[in-house]
């Protein structure tokens, strides 16, 4: 049975209002189950970043922030970040124009899937720390307001 000529009927259109269900969203474990670990990696004299990740049963990382800041004006101020926030790896990028806004320009790196998110957000530690290794300085020109 194939298509019939002619533009379809009232009635047999695709209903494109319905959509599929949202997937579960990735949910932490209970903080009082989680370690809490914090560090830092120097980068220059006036540059760091500063890390924090929670573990869970002393092995799975659930949760994490990696922050990048610079001296100024004899005080650190945050540069860029990348965090596992909102149920997505993403990062930040401030800027020195505007100190007051938290949040940045944020570009989206993954979602984290409710089965399994814990693997997801323990591979990009890994990565994102690299990455942030590599790319401070570029980082550092942003907030300064170098275009990219």
């Amino acid at each position: 049975m194939g298509k019939r000529p002619g533009k379809p009927k009232v009635g047999e259109l695709a209903d494109m209002t319905i959509r599929p269900p949202e997937p579960e969203p990735y949910e932490l474990p209970p903080p009082d189950e989680c370690e809490e670990i914090e560090g830092w990696v120097g980068l220059s004299d006036e540059d760091e970043l500063r890390t924090r990740f929670m573990l869970w049963q002393d092995r799975y990382m659930v949760d994490f922030a990696i922050m990048q800041l610079a001296r100024a004006s004899g005080r650190w101020i945050q540069v860029a970040r990348i965090d596992t926030c909102h149920r997505h790896v993403h990062r930040h990028q401030l800027s020195r124009d505007s100190p007051e806004d938290e949040h940045g320009t944020v570009y989206p790196l993954e979602a984290i899937p409710a089965d399994g998110g814990w693997e997801v957000v323990d591979r990009w530690y890994d990565e994102s720390l690299t990455l942030m290794q590599n790319e401070w300085q570029t980082y550092l020109g942003r907030w300064n307001g170098d275009r990219p």
